[in-house]
């Protein structure tokens, strides 16, 4: 077999290694799992007592079940009503967690398939 030249063989090593090291990290992003697989943390905050009487406001926001129909996308504090709203805005901003506050009148129930059901 013909020697070639060592520029040339060092210009088609290096052109080998780039090839496979391209085609690794096409093979590794193909294999990883989605982000969006991730299942956020259900926290329920209780407003079925009626916790806003007086000094009493014990709630993220007026906008119950969702607290994001006040405000989608909440950045600070005060983009939510509610006491203890900067304490909501801080689980949102995190993306780990999905909240929800059990309405006025409403009672808390377990094992259930509701959205707002203890488990």
């Amino acid at each position: 077999m013909p020697q070639l030249p060592r520029s040339r063989h060092r210009l088609a090593t290096a052109l080998a290694v780039l090839g496979l090291l391209v085609t690794g990290a096409a093979v590794e992003t193909s294999t990883a799992p989605p982000a969006a697989a991730v299942t956020p943390h259900r926290i329920l905050f209780d407003n079925a007592h009626a916790e806003t009487a007086g000094n009493a406001d014990w709630i993220i926001s007026t906008s119950q079940p969702e607290p994001l129909g006040e405000d989608s996308s909440p950045s600070s504090e005060t983009d939510w009503t509610g006491a203890i709203s900067s304490w909501g805005v801080a689980l949102q901003k995190t993306g780990d967690y999905s909240l929800k506050t059990l309405p006025s009148g409403s009672s808390l129930t377990y094992g259930g398939s509701g959205a707002q059901d203890l488990a």
